[in-house]
C-alpha cells in the first residue's frame, strides 16, 4: 500500500515543492511492497498532487525481506483517474537491478531479483576489507546453468597470509555485499 511519508523529492537548488517548471523532479520511495504492487495502475494516485508526467521516481523495493532497486518514471498523471509509472531500462532492453546479499561461503550463486538474464555484474564489499575479506568479485557465467540464467556468482577473497597480497577464496563469511546487474528483464 503507497505511504506518502515514504515518498521525499530530491532538492535541485530552491525548486519549489512541485519542481521547476517543465523539468522532471526526482523522488526516493522506499517500501515493503513488491515491484508488482509498485507498478500496478493506480498504485500512485495519493501522490497526484506532487507527480507529474516524466517525474522519476527511486524504489527501494522488498524492504524487510530481499530489498531491491528499480527506477520508475510516471507515466501518466490525470487529474483524475490512475497514476501510471513504469520501470526503465538502462538501455534498450536492459534493466539496472541493486541488492545486497550476504555472503555465506566462498561462492555464492545469487538470484538476482527482477532479471531473466543477467549481462554484467559488479560487486563492492559494503564494510572495510580485512585479512579475511580483502575482495569481493562477481561473475555472470554462462547463464545456462553455470549459473542459472538470471543469476550471477559473487565470490569473496581473503589474503593468503595476511602478508601476502594474492588473493585466495575466503573461509570467513557473513559479510555484506552490495550487488549492482544489468540485464533483461
Amino acid at each position: 500500500m503507497f505511504n506518502a511519508k515514504s515518498l521525499a523529492r530530491q532538492g535541485i537548488g530552491a525548486a519549489s515543492a512541485e519542481g521547476l517548471s517543465g523539468h522532471s523532479s526526482f523522488y526516493l520511495y522506499r517500501t515493503a511492497d513488491t515491484l508488482a504492487q509498485v507498478l500496478a495502475t493506480g498504485y500512485f494516485n495519493d501522490a497526484r498532487s506532487r507527480l507529474k508526467k516524466g517525474d522519476v521516481i527511486d524504489v527501494v523495493f522488498g524492504v524487510g525481506g530481499t530489498p531491491a532497486y528499480a527506477r520508475l518514471m510516471a507515466e501518466d498523471v490525470p487529474s483524475s483517474g490512475n497514476v501510471v509509472v513504469a520501470a526503465q531500462t538502462v538501455a534498450a532492453g536492459l534493466r539496472a537491478v541493486a541488492f545486497q546479499h550476504t555472503q555465506v561461503a566462498a561462492v555464492d550463486t545469487v538470484d538476482v531479483p527482477g532479471l531473466s538474464n543477467v549481462a554484467v555484474v559488479v560487486a563492492s564489499l559494503d564494510t572495510d576489507p580485512a585479512d579475511d575479506n580483502v575482495a569481493v568479485s562477481a561473475s555472470i557465467g554462462d547463464q545456462a546453468g553455470a549459473p542459472a540464467a538470471g543469476s550471477a556468482l559473487v565470490k569473496m577473497w581473503r589474503s593468503a597470509d595476511g602478508v601476502d597480497v594474492t588473493p585466495v577464496a575466503a573461509i570467513a563469511f557473513g559479510q555484506t555485499v552490495n550487488v549492482v546487474a544489468f540485464g533483461t528483464p
